[in-house]
């Protein structure tokens, strides 16, 4: 189905630094996903040194979608605000440099929010790939509850969640100070009290890889969410039980993964 100009628009946010092994994927999933529903691409570059930026001048030539800035900046959660700040369209996603949309996926989601007014945002199955973009398996997550995610940081494939623009000022802006789990931050504080629907589709493909966040540093992301989850605690019994829980979740998916975790596959 061609885009049409009369259907909700959907603005994506990508920050990205040296991400040049992946960033053209990630480009022209969001260009095939422009000719079904009308998009913008909002591509917000920390200075990349590694030809990220010829690679985007090249792109931005023939693209329907992409618009990008290139500067110095703090980190992801900088970006991620001179992002948010451009957006224009009635809806929002943020994918990173190294995934991709899934363009069927995210258009059917899109469609569905234009129906259902009362639905704030929705999310879906993600696959995941290795750093090649080879499907390694697909992850389906359970039904969303704001407070089983609060505790266990678990149930929301963060990178797939698209929601109506009006509910940005409820998460802005995102934590400048964080720099491993800002969307877990992020989606804590925009989705409370929220419709939140849960897609039968995938709508992005996340690339795990030795270089990504997820990667290398998932010690220092596990106990930046420890922090913010702490945070949302009224007494201290409550902080206590959640790093008891914190603890118990890493042993569970240690076990369960016969000591392959955190890799995801």
């Amino acid at each position: 189905m061609p885009a049409n100009d009369s259907m909700l628009g959907l603005s994506i946010v990508t920050p990205s630094l040296d991400q040049g092994d992946y960033l053209p994927a990630c480009l022209s999933s969001v260009e095939r996903l422009s000719e079904l529903i009308p998009v913008e691409h909002l591509v917000i570059d920390g200075a990349s040194t590694d030809g990220s930026v010829q690679q985007l001048e090249e792109f931005a030539r023939s693209s329907k979608s992409l618009q990008w800035w290139s500067e110095p900046d703090s980190g992801q959660s900088e970006a991620l605000n001179l992002g948010f700040a451009r957006v224009s369209q009635d809806l929002v996603m943020w994918v990173n440099a190294d995934d991709e949309v899934e363009p069927a996926g995210v258009a059917a989601a899109v469609r569905r929010l234009e129906l259902s007014p009362d639905v704030g945002a929705v999310f879906g199955k993600m696959a995941i790939t290795d750093s090649d973009g080879a499907e390694r398996r697909i992850y389906s997550p359970p039904r969303w509850n704001w407070h089983a995610y609060l505790w266990l940081g678990e149930f929301l494939t963060t990178p797939t969640v698209i929601f109506r623009r009006e509910l940005l000022e409820r998460a802005l802006p995102v934590g400048e100070e964080l720099h491993y789990a800002m969307d877990y931050d992020f989606y804590l504080r925009l989705l409370p009290g929220v419709r939140v629907e849960r897609r039968p589709d995938v709508l992005v493909r996340f690339r795990w890889h030795s270089e990504s966040k997820t990667g290398s540093a998932v010690e220092l992301q596990l106990a930046e969410a420890l922090a913010i989850r702490q945070a949302q605690a009224r007494f201290g019994v409550e902080r206590r039980l959640m790093a008891a829980v914190d603890r118990s979740k890493q042993f569970a998916l240690r076990t369960a993964s016969r000591g392959r975790w955190p890799k995801p596959y």
